[in-house]
């Protein structure tokens, strides 16, 4: 059996378990930790397959995006980043910033207790807006 064949009665599968759930067959919480653990797996095992699919896909065409498998790929040249870590002004400005973050949420603490926070001068204080991201699962797996 070729992978795409593998794969495909994979996503067959996972599509199924995705229908028992929104008919309310199956238990969302169990299926929830399950298919993290599968997704875990997959990432691990793509990590691990990453390098030789790029040198492969750099061997495949001397063009940067081609067509293959049903997919259009598009190879990348790695970016550089800046490590600014030895380099006293950004170290400076980046405590600097730190350190008026922890002022506005403190000032937001007060603000949420119901105190309105002035400076010297009698300004009132900015108060920073906390959002709020959508409430998750944190899992950790014990068994396989």
């Amino acid at each position: 059996m070729n992978i795409k064949t593998q794969i495909t009665k994979v996503m067959a599968t996972i599509h199924d378990i995705n229908e028992k759930n929104i008919n309310g067959e199956i238990d969302a919480l169990e299926t929830f930790v399950y298919l993290d653990r599968l997704s875990k797996h997959i990432k691990s095992v793509m990590e691990g397959i990453k390098p030789d699919a790029v040198q492969q896909a750099w061997n495949t065409s001397d063009e940067n995006q081609f067509d293959m498998y049903g997919s259009k790929i598009t190879k990348k040249n790695a970016t550089g980043r800046f490590d600014f870590k030895g380099c006293k002004s950004w170290v400076d400005k980046k405590a600097e910033l730190t350190d008026i973050e922890r002022e506005l949420k403190h000032v937001h603490a007060l603000y949420e207790r119901g105190n309105i926070i002035a400076d010297g001068d009698g300004v009132e204080k900015e108060i920073p807006v906390k959002k709020f991201g959508d409430d998750t699962l944190a899992l950790v797996h014990f068994i396989d």
